[in-house]
């Protein structure tokens, strides 16, 4: 009887692996399927350590060094920039812009700033004529010469230097041949005409 009763039991158990699908679960809603075996060589197959230096270049923004030297310059510069230390960051903007073959617009842009904001006129002339041929179009040109010709009447002004209001008047022109839209290079190229004591001339940029 207890045998009968085994082998009608077994054929229920059969019966039901046979109807499950011989027992293994379908992915459910509840429950994750197994990850895919990532092909060698592939991101997916890297640690995280390997795959954050593997994107490194992803992450690099326009304009910015592609030399890792002066990648790394170039990263003690913003810091020195984000600690309130404005010659230091100064200093290294301009030494990554050199360690990148004098193709990092960043770094000039970002070192024009600095020059600016320390009355450094000198060295934003310098920068602003390392930076002027990096600009791809004549929109772009025009607004570094509207900041060369800018650093170049600060440096005047302020020195007493009247060599440096006469360049300026060059670049301001230049700029506005460049970009004749450059409201704010008429308004200081008039400054500088009147400097110069080219008065009507002058008034004809206000």
């Amino acid at each position: 009887m207890l045998a009968n009763h085994f082998s009608v039991t077994h054929k229920w158990i059969v019966i039901v692996v046979l109807a499950l699908g011989f027992g293994f679960p379908a992915v459910g809603a509840g429950q994750a399927a197994a990850p895919e075996t990532a092909a060698p060589g592939t991101d997916a197959a890297k640690p995280d350590a390997v795959k954050a230096g593997a994107t490194e270049a992803d992450t690099m923004k326009p304009g910015e060094p592609t030399d890792p030297k002066a990648r790394k310059t170039y990263a003690s510069a913003l810091d020195w920039e984000r600690h309130g230390h404005n010659d230091a960051a100064l200093d290294d903007f301009r030494k990554a812009n050199k360690q990148d073959g004098g193709h990092c617009w960043e770094c000039l842009r970002r070192a024009y700033s600095l020059a600016s904001k320390l009355d450094a006129y000198k060295d934003a002339v310098d920068i602003a004529r390392d930076w002027l041929p990096l600009a791809p179009s004549d929109k772009e040109k025009g607004e570094v010469e509207f900041r060369l010709a800018m650093a170049l009447q600060e440096q005047g002004i302020k020195e007493k230097k009247d060599k440096c209001i006469a360049e300026s008047a060059d670049d301001f022109k230049a700029a506005l041949e460049l970009d004749p839209k450059l409201a704010q290079a008429h308004f200081h190229y008039g400054v500088t005409l009147a400097r110069l004591r080219q008065d009507d001339a002058a008034r004809a940029e206000f």
